[in-house]
């Protein structure tokens, strides 16, 4: 059976003093696809540090992670991300965001990613609970 390779787009990592017990990202998303499916074959790309395939072939789909960063922040790592998402998208790549990664997507693709302090209209608020 062919592997399905998964390009994770590391944009974040646990912090140094949590990675003892925890891990970082990485791990995370080893953990979970090898739990889920060992056909699965993961290549971590440290986008941070301007770490990216050598070829977009090089995997089947992509993965954007998380970040305790924003979309809205001027990092130059980030406007480079966005220029690869639209690469992705321009190839038909398979591409999913966590989090931040969906944001980035978005705002890349030209959406519009709001904070929650720029929505002028009224929100709900839903509280969710248990039926006794």
């Amino acid at each position: 059976m062919n592997k399905l390779t998964i390009g994770i787009l590391l944009t974040d990592h646990v912090l140094d003093d949590l990675k003892p017990k925890h891990g970082d990202q990485d791990d995370f998303y080893s953990k979970i696809f090898g739990e889920a499916d060992t056909n699965i074959k993961l290549k971590i790309y440290d986008v941070t540090l301007n770490n990216y395939p050598s070829d977009i072939n090089e995997c089947d789909g992509y993965i954007i992670t998380g970040s305790k960063l924003s979309v809205y922040d001027d990092e130059k790592w980030i406007r480079d991300l966005e220029q690869y998402i639209r690469n992705l998208n321009q190839n038909k790549k398979s591409l999913l965001g966590v989090c931040f990664g969906h944001q980035l997507i978005a705002q890349a693709l030209g959406g519009e990613v709001l904070s929650l302090i720029h929505i002028s209209e009224p929100t709900r608020r839903y509280a969710i609970s248990y039926a006794v």
